[in-house]
């Protein structure tokens, strides 16, 4: 779901110095309502992940054979994808202290057309 992921060149490396064979490498899609049913699952389960992890989970649980064991790795908080996961979940998440601490400063996102020259009007005039 990333259009350039930044953890690829370090599979590329593993790959090219022969720490790891290209022949184990697979993969396999996973829709929306497949992540939102592997955060369901794995909240069942006592564990309140996110949906990067819950794509991990679902591939995982798609691709291993019956005689197979996995692991998958979630390694964002929930709360990076707060929304989603407590609309999925239905529930409300407790931020941690970091979040909680900045979550009431003021948003300084600025909304833009998709156009070239309002972005760059924007731009030069800065202050």
């Amino acid at each position: 779901d990333v259009s350039k992921p930044n953890n690829w060149p370090r599979i590329e490396y593993l790959i090219d110095s022969q720490q790891f064979s290209k022949d184990k490498l697979n993969g396999c899609a996973i829709n929306e309502e497949e992540t939102a049913e592997g955060l369901k699952s794995l909240h069942a389960q006592g564990y309140v992940s996110e949906p990067h992890a819950a794509v991990a989970y679902q591939g995982l649980n798609t691709s291993l054979q019956p005689e197979e064991t996995g692991i998958f790795l979630g390694t964002a908080h929930p709360a990076k994808f707060q929304s989603t996961v407590e609309e999925i979940l239905d529930i409300q998440l407790s931020l941690p202290q970091a979040i909680q601490d900045c979550a009431d400063k003021k948003d300084l996102a600025t909304q833009l057309k998709v156009d070239f020259d309002e972005l760059k009007n924007y731009l030069f005039n800065l202050k």
